[in-house]
């Protein structure tokens, strides 16, 4: 390689030079069309905008809604007036990330749950679930798309305060007063956000519990569970902590934001976009919004827990009934052991009385019988005496049944 290199640059005049493989594919990649570069990687948001986006107001007078648009990263970091690196960081489908809530200047970056979004003070970019290359929550297959449903909540919930807005306006124009100002577009979105990541994991929660209870119920009905029970239940059981691990996080990150007063104040985008900053302890709106998640996580977390307390239970009393079993077992080989010693005893006996030498008890009429019952008496007596010693040592009790009545007992007992 290095010397046909050399060759070249030393017969720059040489006709042979402008023939070689490498300068004959940059001539066909120089021929090939202008227009068949390779499309930009797309993502599939669902967009919401307030048709005066660029004034400023407050108020809400409309609202354009497109619910799938496939958009460049560049392009839809241009549209929310935010750095690309910012999409990358709430883009599901490029990292596993955890639930958290970033604070900027001019957007709000949510990635909690399963809804991914940027919030401006007129613009929301909702992060479709289908462009994923995977997913990162092992029960995304319970319920809807979280974008379709954060969709259609901002679209009756900014319709709903349009109204309202219109209708205010009418009633202070007619008595001559001033209009009051609505909830800001941003926190109408973050609510709607917030609420359906929240909603979703209680549908999956509700999903475990249910299959949590029949699998127990299934348990406690059988005298020894099924492997394919046991499984199944392991599964749930994994499913319920990653669950948990989830909803944790999302506690997290509320509580991290409700930590920064400045962060709650820079939440006020509409105000922030018109020169009005937010003073840093002026957030009433937004720590009431966050303290009621925080309570909803939390109750949310103590429904998980008390499901994964159930298992355990569940679990202490397979055991249980598995070490039952074993002492039984252990138990039965016992007494067949001593039974065998005991047998062991007569055929000693046996053996001497069957080597055909002369000892003239034979010649006795009673013989055969009196020696015959003295081999049982034997028999029986060690069987007796060596049980009655290992009950005395404790190796043998009293019997054990193979399942003991059910307890009163019911899955959510805890």
């Amino acid at each position: 390689m290095f010397s046909s290199a050399a060759t070249r640059h030393s017969n720059k005049g040489d006709a042979r030079y402008f023939t070689s493989p490498s300068t004959d594919m940059l001539k066909q990649l120089r021929d090939l069309p202008r227009g068949g570069a390779p499309p930009k990687p797309a993502i599939y948001v669902g967009w919401v905008e307030k048709k005066d986006c660029e004034g400023g107001d407050e108020s809400m007078t409309g609202l354009d809604i497109v619910p799938d648009i496939p958009m460049a990263r560049p392009d839809l970091a241009k549209r929310l007036g935010v750095p690309v690196q910012e999409v990358r960081l709430v883009d599901p489908s490029l990292q596993d990330h955890m639930p958290t809530i970033f604070v900027r200047p001019n957007a709000i970056l949510l990635r909690f749950g399963k809804v991914n979004a940027i919030i401006t003070h007129c613009k929301l970019a909702v992060f479709k679930r289908h462009a994923m290359k995977y997913s990162y929550l092992p029960s995304l297959k319970y319920g809807a798309d979280p974008a379709e449903a954060v969709l259609a909540g901002v679209e009756m919930t900014l319709k709903s305060s349009l109204d309202e807005d219109v209708a205010e306006r009418d009633d202070y124009d007619e008595s001559g007063g001033q209009t009051t100002a609505t909830r800001p577009f941003e926190f109408l979105c973050l609510e709607v956000c917030m609420s359906e990541a929240l909603k979703s994991y209680v549908e999956d929660v509700q999903h475990l519990k249910v299959a949590v209870d029949s699998h127990l119920k299934q348990q406690n009905d059988q005298a020894m569970p099924s492997l394919e029970t046991l499984q199944e239940l392991t599964q749930v059981k994994t499913e319920l902590a990653n669950v948990e691990r989830f909803i944790r996080a999302m506690k997290g990150a509320v509580e991290n934001v409700l930590r920064e007063d400045e962060d709650m104040a820079a939440m006020y985008l509409s105000e922030t976009a018109i020169n009005q900053p937010r003073a840093k302890s002026a957030h009433q709106e937004v720590e009431i919004l966050f303290e009621i998640y925080q309570g909803s996580l939390e109750e949310l977390t103590s429904d998980v827990q008390k499901m994964k307390k159930d298992i355990d239970y569940s679990e202490e009393m397979m055991k249980v009934r598995l070490d039952m079993t074993r002492n039984e077992i252990m138990q039965l080989e016992l007494r067949i052991s001593i039974m065998s010693v005991s047998l062991a005893l007569a055929a000693v006996g046996t053996g001497a009385f069957g080597m055909n030498l002369t000892s003239h008890i034979e010649e006795h009429p009673y013989a055969f019988y009196t020696v015959s019952a003295a081999f049982a008496c034997t028999s029986a007596f060690s069987y007796v005496l060596l049980t009655f010693l290992c009950k005395r040592r404790g190796l043998l009790g009293r019997a054990l049944r193979l399942w003991t009545p059910k307890p009163s007992w019911s899955p959510g007992m805890f």
